[in-house]
């Protein structure tokens, strides 16, 4: 597999670098990646790729992967609708002379984009939330502990 290669450690290095160890830019990165690979590779196909990628920079975190995970299913199959190339049903229609690339691209690019952009807005805000009362929780309970500790 391309894993036992490590195929896809330039990739890596470039994502962690660009998030300097942070989560918050990880999901658009990734989204982003998913939505126009999707438009050369079929759609699966960027899924994998993306789902991989993902597990490498954030494999320790379950609830972060499971969140940006669903997100790059989105992004990857809204990717794939605005190209001819990134559907089967698509590059069917494109094969048959029932579609033109340029008229395909324009009219469906911006339905696209918004169809995988708006979904990753949400979980994302969810997920800046929800690691927000998180961090609220752990700084509470660190003090109770301080409390119960300092005579």
């Amino acid at each position: 597999s391309i894993d036992h290669f490590d195929g896809f450690a330039v990739v890596t290095r470039m994502i962690l670098k660009m998030t300097s160890g942070r989560t918050d830019p990880l999901m658009p990165i990734l989204c982003l990646l998913s939505f126009f690979l999707s438009a050369v590779i079929d759609n699966l196909t960027a899924t994998i790729v993306s789902l991989k990628l993902l597990r490498h920079v954030a494999g320790s975190d379950r609830h972060l992967r499971h969140a940006i995970g669903g997100v790059v299913v989105i992004a990857a199959n809204a990717g794939g609708a605005w190209s001819p190339v990134g559907d089967v049903t698509t590059t069917m229609l494109w094969l048959s002379d029932k579609i033109s690339v340029g008229r395909t691209i324009i009219w469906l690019f911006f339905p696209s984009f918004v169809a995988g952009v708006l979904p990753m807005v949400g979980v994302w805000w969810e997920l800046k939330r929800h690691n927000r009362q998180s961090e609220g929780a752990e700084r509470q309970q660190r003090q109770q502990q301080q409390q119960q500790t300092c005579p």
